[in-house]
């Protein structure tokens, strides 16, 4: 009895030992024991880009590659960033390179975008990330410099009266749109007190807008004018609010003025709204 009970002992023990070796083998992978660090090597063409002719809708690229010598077990994930160079973040744009496991090679795209603000030329310096865990990188820097600097000089316009009126007669209730009414944006000349003729602001959109640049350098009354009111012999009363919203984009210049003058009851009328001073692209807007 107790030899048999020795020999199930042992069994057992070999059973266990052989349970325990095929586990440690599961559980080994090339990718720990054997992984050695591949070394990356970046390559990417110098540039120069006229920032004036940039497409917003598609700004020029620079591509940059990633290749190694022999493929790897592990996904290698190399951020580029600027290293260097008097422009900054608003500049451009870099992506990540993702050399995927099994392949030797990958590569993104750095974006040079418009910014549209005084800054003059400006070079950018762009390498990779320093903390590359499973990669070593050979040195590398891409030099773009970016020229003739694109500057804002439209000063954005846009009125707006939306809005809306119950009214309510002989026991029926009726809703009023302050858009049916048709307003105009119309801009003078505050030196001769003539229209300048600008009328991308005179249609029978709601609201009006209009991009204000092209004008010689002086100051400039913004009009509110009803052109029509389909409401005037309704006798509503009601105050119809008429926003003046600018906007100067990449700089400061911007806000919002709202008048009360006009009611649902008016016929016409020309409001001046605001002063805008022009002085080159920079535009000084004061309310009347």
């Amino acid at each position: 009895m107790k030899n048999i009970n020795k020999i199930l002992f042992l069994l057992t023990l070999s059973s266990f030992v052989f349970i325990t070796s095929c586990n440690e083998d599961d559980h080994t992978g090339d990718s720990i024991i054997n992984y050695s660090k591949p070394t990356v090597t970046l390559s990417g063409m110098d540039a120069t880009i006229d920032e004036n002719s940039i497409d917003s809708d598609a700004p020029p690229t620079i591509n940059v590659t990633a290749s190694i010598s022999a493929p790897v077990q592990v996904d290698i994930h190399i951020p580029l960033v600027q290293t260097g160079g008097s422009a900054n973040g608003d500049d451009f744009s870099a992506g990540t390179i993702v050399i995927v496991s099994g392949d030797t090679s990958a590569s993104t795209d750095v974006t040079i975008l418009k910014t549209g603000d005084v800054e003059g030329s400006e070079t950018l310096e762009i390498g990779a990330a320093d903390n590359i865990a499973n990669a070593n990188l050979n040195p590398f820097t891409l030099n773009i410099t970016i020229n003739d600097d694109y500057i804002n000089d439209v000063l954005d316009i846009e009125l707006n009266w939306d809005g809306e009126v119950e009214y309510e007669d002989d026991n029926t209730t009726a809703t009023y749109n302050f858009c049916a009414m048709d307003f105009d944006l119309l801009i003078f000349d505050a030196t001769t007190g003539m229209d300048t003729g600008v009328y991308d602001g005179a249609t029978a959109a709601c609201p009006e807008s209009v991009g204000f640049t092209g004008l010689p350098d002086g100051d400039y009354i913004l009009v509110a004018s009803l052109y029509d009111n389909p409401y005037a012999a309704l006798g509503l009363g009601e105050s119809v609010p008429v926003t003046f919203n600018y906007n100067q984009e990449f700089f400061d210049t911007n806000g919002s003025i709202t008048i009360n003058d006009y009611s649902t009851d008016s016929t016409s009328g020309d409001i001046p709204v605001a002063i805008v001073t022009k002085n080159g692209y920079n535009y000084t807007v004061t309310p009347w």
